[in-house]
């Protein structure tokens, strides 16, 4: 995984204020000198600095847990759910133990209390208590076991809208009883002792309601390694890995609220749109507000004579500046046939530009309601299938990609997609989409987009003359055997998956050695996935990898400049967010110092060829270079994607090349259809170096 250098210049509409990382790990530094103190514990050299990176993180963790602790926390258990009555008799046990159903304990001569297993909730996530509530005395009580080397202080945050009480080691350490409905945050102090914790939180559940919560447990451990974190980027500025450097750049005050899509000019300015409507240039460090009045511009791109063009939910729209001092006045629509209804869903994203002037926009599909289609719990998505689609009475083309020219001239061209986060297009100009998984969308995808191809949600084909009935009276089977196999498949990470806009890297070396390479944002995981692509056997197949893990936030947007640097728009309001505050953006440069990566995985009659940044040193001969699984996502109208039994893949031969940059490997029966993933085992290059990271997937198409 990439960890770049991260520096911070914070810039105000004139740009005159700045905020440095050094400033900020000095009092990051300086908190954990607090925290030790309100806890009692002798102050030593908490950073150490040792001959590398590596050994001065691992040496400054182990002062950490030496001085302040060390704590471990347990899968979270569950009780209910219970009457009132219920939650009482078990309160007044104000249960010191947490049992689970291999080991039951009676609370009462009436009632047997026992925990269940819940896994999956999952730290600093929105988890779902329970799918519906419809009694407003029906309660629930999580618990687990916190573990500390020492006594300490500890906060706990949750995010919940229901009334709580939190019970530590079985005394109420904090409880909040008016709910106003809407998720907020709540912080209590706990104290931790020595040993085995027991913490236990009870919820009390509104009727109608979809009980939830988010929990974190903020220690002086975690304050502290935050806080090495901002030291070791600014104490190590050129320490391993050095090949890209992050800058944070403020946006304004009305953009940070409501971000929306970005752009590059010729000219190497940024634009950001925002949602409220607005439309911000980015250009020698300083900020303009250049447009208003917009109705949620979700996608934006600039000519290179200078207009712009932006998708609004009702049009594309063209907005130039006619007498040329920089703020636009003239506004004027190319096209609005899609006749926008007001739905909360359709969104409309786009335009990507082609050389040629033509824009490409993408409309999102309504969820239809058909007779094999499970209706959604949200009541906004039960939505009547239009009458007609000639005199367009109601929305048309939803789910469908959009030929455009300048002048407004549209063509449908291709249908199928869900929720789309936006087009790229690649150097040859060849058209690429992608789609957020849900119904029909076994996963976060990359389709590519040819006149006439059904990419898989049911929905668009209601505007396909060739289907003359419903298509969500189609079986699964015949639908998955008119779409077009995606291009990529992108497996879902740490949580649920989304992807946004996709980006090619037109910057000829300016960004490393990825030139031509696909950048992908990921709103859900606060990271940026790169990927490769090549067209084998009549299709567009390829990989892809992590690129950059580590950011605030989910990424909303990216954008390659005119300079070579990439943008990366981030959005607090995201279960990724490590922030609470505003939008982030960033600016990404490489250094000149190559990566160690992987630079591209290309399929062989027997296998498959890897190839690498950087020369490597000669597998061992005791296993495999790789782990290779095969994976499959079934594809189905179920909003969850289920993956089969990966298949384990077994490597025959791995040969490496004369120059040592490509890995040849020879797999049992050649590659089939399917998801690849690769693990890779000790690859180093001839400096000894690690790979940035050793995960990669390849999506095969044909055989």
């Amino acid at each position: 995984m990439i960890q770049p250098f991260r520096t911070t210049t914070a810039l105000n509409n004139t740009g005159h204020s700045r905020r440095f990382a050094g400033l900020t790990a000095g009092i990051l530094a300086l908190s954990i000198v607090l925290v030790c103190a309100q806890n009692g514990l002798k102050v030593t050299s908490l950073f150490e600095k040792a001959g590398t990176r590596r050994d001065t993180r691992l040496n400054t963790l182990e002062n950490f847990h030496n001085t302040l602790g060390a704590v471990d926390t347990s899968p979270w258990l569950i009780l209910g759910p219970l009457s009132a009555n219920e939650a009482r008799m078990f309160e007044s046990t104000r249960a010191k133990a947490l049992t689970t159903p291999q080991n039951r304990q009676t609370q009462s001569s009436e009632l047997d209390f026992h925990w269940r297993n819940a896994p999956f909730f999952d730290d600093q996530s929105k988890n779902i208590i329970a799918s519906q509530v419809n009694d407003n005395d029906t309660v629930y009580f999580l618990g687990r076991r916190i573990i500390a080397t020492k006594k300490m202080n500890a906060t706990a945050r949750i995010k919940t809208a229901l009334p709580f009480v939190i019970y530590m080691n079985s005394a109420a350490s904090g409880s909040y009883t008016n709910s106003s409905g809407h998720m907020a945050n709540h912080e209590f102090p706990v104290k931790l002792e020595t040993g085995t914790n027991t913490l236990i939180i009870k919820f009390t559940a509104l009727p109608e309601s979809r009980p939830s919560f988010r929990f974190n447990l903020i220690t002086p451990v975690s304050t502290a390694v935050d806080a090495m974190n901002e030291w070791l980027d600014t104490e190590f500025p050129n320490a391993d890995p050095k090949s890209y450097i992050i800058t944070d750049i403020q946006v304004p005050d009305s953009a940070a609220e409501h971000p929306g899509r970005l752009a590059s000019t010729a000219a190497g300015a940024l634009l950001l749109s925002t949602r409220n409507g607005g439309i911000h240039r980015f250009h020698n460090n300083q900020w303009w507000h250049i447009a208003s009045g917009l109705d949620e511009p979700l996608g934006l791109c600039a000519a290179p004579e200078g207009d712009i063009f932006t998708a609004q939910r009702p049009e594309i729209t063209r907005l130039s500046d006619i007498n040329g001092d920089g703020i636009i006045d003239d506004y004027q629509q190319i096209c609005d046939f899609w006749n926008y209804t007001g739905h909360p869903f359709e969104w409309t994203v786009g335009p990507a530009r082609a050389a040629d002037g033509t824009l490409w926009f993408a409309l999102s599909s309504w969820f239809f309601i058909g007779t094999n289609y499970p209706a959604p719990e949200f009541p906004g998505w039960n939505i009547s299938r239009p009458e007609t689609t000639n005199s367009l009475p109601a929305a048309a083309y939803r789910g469908w990609i959009i030929k455009a020219t300048p002048d407004g001239k549209f063509t449908p061209w291709s249908c199928g997609v869900r929720f789309p986060g936006g087009l790229g297009i690649d150097p040859a100009g060849e058209v690429f989409v992608s789609d957020n998984q849900g119904e029909y969308v076994e996963t976060d995808l990359i389709h590519h987009v040819t006149k006439t191809a059904f990419h898989g949600h049911p929905v668009g084909l209601l505007w396909n003359r060739n289907i003359n009935e419903n298509p969500f009276s189609l079986e699964t089977n015949q639908l998955l055997n008119l779409r077009k196999p995606p291009t990529l498949f992108i497996p879902p990470g740490d949580s649920r998956g989304t992807i946004s806009k996709p980006v090619f890297d037109t910057s000829n070396g300016k960004f490393g050695p990825f030139n031509g390479q696909l950048f992908i944002g990921v709103p859900s995981r606060g990271a940026v996935i790169r990927a490769c692509l090549e067209f084998y056997n009549g299709a567009y197949q390829g990989a892809c990898f992590p690129f950059i893990t580590n950011l605030n936030s989910g990424v909303n947007r990216i954008e390659f400049s005119s300079t070579g640097a990439l943008f990366v728009g981030q959005l607090t309001k995201t279960n990724a967010s490590t922030e609470t505050e505003r939008f982030f953006l960033n600016k990404i440069i490489w250094t000149g110092q190559r990566p160690f990566a992987i630079h591209n995985i290309r399929k062989t009659s027997n296998g498959f060829l890897v190839n690498f940044t950087e020369p490597i040193m000669p597998p061992s001969n005791d296993s495999p270079p790789a782990q290779i699984n095969l994976l499959s996502f079934n594809y189905d109208a179920e909003y969850s994607p289920s993956q089969s039994k990966p298949i384990k893949i077994r490597i025959l031969e791995s040969t490496l090349s004369k120059d040592a940059r490509s890995l040849s490997l020879n797999i049992d029966n050649h590659p089939k259809s399917g998801i690849y993933k690769f693990l890779f085992n000790g690859i180093t290059s001839e400096s000894g170096e690690s790979l940035d990271h050793n995960v990669a997937f390849f999506t095969s198409i044909t055989e």
